[in-house]
């Protein structure tokens, strides 16, 4: 026992040259180069997809779609019905009651459906653009230029 190991002592590190950097290896560079490959192959995809969405031309505040709009081609009219749920055409200020005119006014086409739901998801319905039409002809609606 009596044996004692010493107490622990601090030694220095040899003030030799510090390590020098590695570069990455190849298996590094190969992973970043198959993540750039996979990254530029999905965003080429997503541009192609006809899932994609379609960019949507801006109506001109002073018009609101009518029921003429109706005879319009089926994209037109689409993006027609999008200006109407997105509320275009509506004074910042009364978005909110817009939306909820929306939201409790029902359809007369006989659907029995919100307008905005029958916006949504009725694209053969032409009488639910004109009474969200004639909800921005109220004048507490109307952009006033």
């Amino acid at each position: 026992m009596a044996d004692k190991a010493p107490p622990l002592r601090v030694v220095a590190r040899d003030p030799g040259p510090p390590p020098r950097r590695r570069n990455p290896g190849p298996a590094v560079l190969s992973v970043l180069a198959y993540a750039l490959l996979f990254g530029g192959a999905l965003w080429y995809w997503r541009g192609r997809s006809p899932l994609a969405p379609a960019k949507i031309p801006q109506t001109s505040p002073s018009r609101a779609p009518a029921a003429s709009d109706s005879a319009a081609p089926p994209r037109e009219r689409q993006s027609a019905r999008e200006a109407l749920l997105s509320g275009e055409a509506v004074v910042p200020a009364a978005k909110h009651d817009y939306f909820l005119h929306l939201a409790k006014d029902r359809c007369d086409c006989g659907c029995g459906r919100t307008l905005s739901d029958c916006l949504a998801n009725e694209k053969s319905c032409t009488r639910s653009p004109q009474l969200a039409a004639k909800l921005i002809q109220d004048s507490k609606f109307k952009i006033q230029n």
